[in-house]
């Protein structure tokens, strides 16, 4: 997740417009009682089954992963290690414009900066039109299930009024339809508690949460929250999207295992120990001034982590100190994953994983799903701070003074785009592959962090383009077992 700009809309996230009308103005939550009540005059429970996926999972998910065979948690481990990033057909959905795609270059020289900066290759700066041309992908096994390991589209839905029907208004990366388009069957939803919300976090989750919950409701023949292996598989053979509800910042459960509990019982299946800031029981990889430092996990810190697994919640160790990862590894007794980071030796990041890391997550049995984030893809932080030396940053009006512009203004966010180089494809699949090489396919999944993040590879702008990454497998060489 990346935190949203100063006025608080994320950089994938638009105001809302078009069918809602005037009454979104009273409110995100009168908004989205008016969708509801719209859906379902239309009659969305009604509508025709999207996937068309049969037989899935024909005669049960292979391997052995600690925990009950009924519970998700083995799932996402027994699944992504045997079905690791396999995006299905594209179906050609509306463009989605980029921000500053079309705009006259305002900083000139700054772009000289990156020309002739970070890497020697060259890399495109602004989201190119996409054309229709996908639909010649090759066919996938009949039993592929494609599930994505992270994505934070609840913000949207809460505090924006959006909807899982047609997010395409609103400039989202997910929808019902663009799912289907890109041929994703399950998504982990995040209920990312940003910092701010300190105190008030579990309410904010809860709040998160029961969006999802509401979603469901409002189109139970498109979306099932789902909260085992036996019911992800039941909603895609039935042609539904399997939601799987998270939780990300651990400081959600405000320091309480009874918290802890009653998220599991609301269907939390996946819980990130930390966001970046610490809490008070671990500590993040990039915490504020006044955050706490424990070195890694305190005593109830490692009491969580056991209540996690008797839960059967995943451990996800994205966003963690690497104190934290060394304090998890030492305890862990069942896998436990990094659901949204990519190699710190392909590129240098504190969200990147060092090769000992991931040498550890593979051992437990657990998965690194590879992130859309193009900061995490190509040194975006590097390119940043030479162009903070540049004149043109300078001149800006109220520059944050940070390595990348989380609550920047527009002039700033305008400069970020025109000078730092945006990731590609090929910089996903670099990190692919090098994770593939390292510890085998069967430990590498898809982590896109859709809609929690301002910058994708240049060749994705939403759901609807994973087929790409089918494209890209294949031609590198993977076989349909990989």
């Amino acid at each position: 997740m990346i935190r949203p700009n100063r006025s608080g809309e994320s950089y994938s996230s638009r105001p809302p417009v078009g069918r809602l009308g005037p009454e979104r103005d009273a409110g995100a939550d009168q908004s989205r009682q008016y969708a509801i009540l719209e859906m379902e005059d239309r009659g969305c429970g009604q509508l025709r089954n999207i996937m068309g996926v049969q037989d899935v999972f024909r005669g049960g998910a292979r391997g052995v992963v600690a925990g009950h065979p009924q519970d998700l948690g083995p799932l996402l481990v027994d699944h992504f290690t045997e079905h690791p990033v396999r995006p299905g057909r594209l179906a050609w959905p509306p463009v989605i414009g980029h921000r500053v795609s079309r705009r006259r270059d305002p900083f000139p020289s700054a772009r000289r900066l990156y020309n002739a900066g970070m890497n020697s290759h060259d890399r495109p700066m602004t989201n190119p039109d996409r054309t229709p041309n996908d639909h010649d992908l090759p066919p996938l096994p009949p039993d592929t299930l494609v599930f994505d390991g992270h994505a934070d589209t609840l913000l949207g839905i809460v505090d924006k009024g959006h909807h899982i029907d047609r997010s395409a208004e609103f400039g989202n990366h997910i929808d019902l339809d663009r799912m289907a388009a890109g041929g994703l069957h399950a998504e982990i939803f995040t209920a990312f508690v940003d910092p701010t919300f300190i105190p008030g976090a579990r309410d904010r989750a809860h709040r998160l949460i029961d969006a999802l919950h509401d979603e469901a409701r409002c189109f139970p023949g498109r979306l099932t929250v789902t909260t085992s292996a036996d019911a992800v598989r039941e909603a895609v053979a039935a042609g539904r999207v399997a939601a799987v509800p998270a939780i990300e910042g651990g400081h959600a459960i405000e320091d309480s295992l009874d918290n802890l509990r009653e998220f599991h019982r609301k269907g939390i299946r996946l819980m990130t120990l930390t966001w970046n800031n610490s809490n008070n029981w671990a500590d993040g990889c990039w915490p504020g001034k006044d955050d706490p430092r424990h070195g890694g996990l305190t005593d109830f810190g490692k009491r969580v982590i056991g209540e996690m697994e008797k839960l059967d919640i995943l451990v996800d160790v994205s966003h963690a100190s690497p104190e934290t990862f060394r304090d998890v590894a030492a305890i862990a007794t069942k896998p436990f994953v990094a659901s949204h980071s990519g190699a710190d030796a392909v590129t240098p990041h504190f969200r990147n994983l060092k090769d000992e890391q991931i040498d550890i997550i593979a051992k437990s049995g657990g998965l690194v799903g590879v992130p859309f984030v193009s900061g995490f893809l190509v040194d975006e932080f590097g390119a940043w701070k030479k162009v903070m030396d540049s004149a043109e940053y300078a001149a800006l009006s109220r520059p944050c003074g940070y390595p990348f512009p989380f609550h920047a203004e527009e002039d700033e966010e305008v400069l970020y785009e025109c000078s730092v180089p945006q990731a590609t494809l090929d910089d996903f699949f670099r990190h692919l592959d090098y994770l593939v090489n390292r510890i085998g396919w069967q430990h590498v999944a898809l982590g896109t962090d859709f809609d929690g993040t301002k910058r994708m590879p240049v060749e994705i702008a939403d759901v609807a383009d994973l087929g790409k990454v089918t494209r890209g497998l294949v031609a590198r060489g993977y076989s349909a077992e990989a």
